[in-house]
């Protein structure tokens, strides 16, 4: 009786075992999001080292009234390491879906993907970041 009690406890042990503060596992797939009808200004910081797989947005209608749509890096390293990644006026196309997949982009702990647009007629949006975690 003893082994057998032992024996469940050690399953159970190791069972509980994993560390639940280390976040999400290696390749585990996440989503930021955000959807509104005002100016966006968007920030997804994951958690952990990240590769960011897709950022898309939807709108309700196609904008009308001219201005960018930027995503941007905002590096834990300071000003001097932002980069405009992606830059487009949907209006200029009468675009109603916009998707920019980044053919390599890593982000470390404390860096963000920025979203920004003054979003001048007023439409609703939907904002969806797919990233996959790496350590």
């Amino acid at each position: 009786m003893t082994r057998y009690c032992s024996a469940i406890l050690i399953c159970i042990i190791m069972f509980f075992s994993f560390d639940l503060n280390a976040g999400d596992p290696k390749g585990t797939y996440r989503i930021c999001k955000a959807t509104g009808s005002s100016a966006i200004s968007m920030y997804c910081a994951p958690a952990n080292q990240v590769r960011i797989l897709s950022i898309s947005v939807r709108f309700s209608a196609a904008p009308s009234t001219a201005g960018d749509f930027s995503i941007i890096f905002d590096s834990i390293q300071g000003s001097a390491y932002d980069v405009l990644l992606y830059k487009i006026d949907p209006s200029v196309a009468s675009a109603t879906s916009i998707v920019w997949n980044p053919c390599t982009l890593g982000l470390v702990y404390g860096d963000m993907i920025k979203i920004t647009y003054a979003n001048p007629n007023g439409l609703t949006y939907g904002i969806l970041i797919y990233y996959e975690t790496m350590s």
